[in-house]
């Protein structure tokens, strides 16, 4: 609980008491203003990467495939390649 104290032993005035209560509002208003940014930012991002990442996924999944595409393709002309040599070995 807020107390509103002067430097004299006596009872704070009224326009003390006022002062401290708006101060008290601005700090609070202030934070809390702060803390909604925060939660926003953070509640965007997520929107974000629960939006993008399947796409995302879905890429990399792209990317691995063609280049395991890839590696089968030179496979096969390594296997094809190795297969026209090896009669001449014998």
């Amino acid at each position: 609980m807020l107390t509103c104290r002067s430097s004299s032993s006596t009872d704070p005035s009224a326009q003390e008491c006022l002062q401290l209560l708006i101060r008290t509002t601005q700090v609070f208003r202030e934070e809390y203003i702060q803390k909604f940014e925060q939660a926003r930012e953070e509640i965007a991002r997520r929107y974000f990467l629960v939006l993008h990442y399947p796409l995302l996924a879905l890429n990399v999944m792209f990317v691995n495939i063609l280049g395991i595409t890839v590696k089968i393709s030179n496979l096969s002309y390594h296997a094809v390649t190795f297969l026209d040599v090896l009669p001449l070995v014998k």
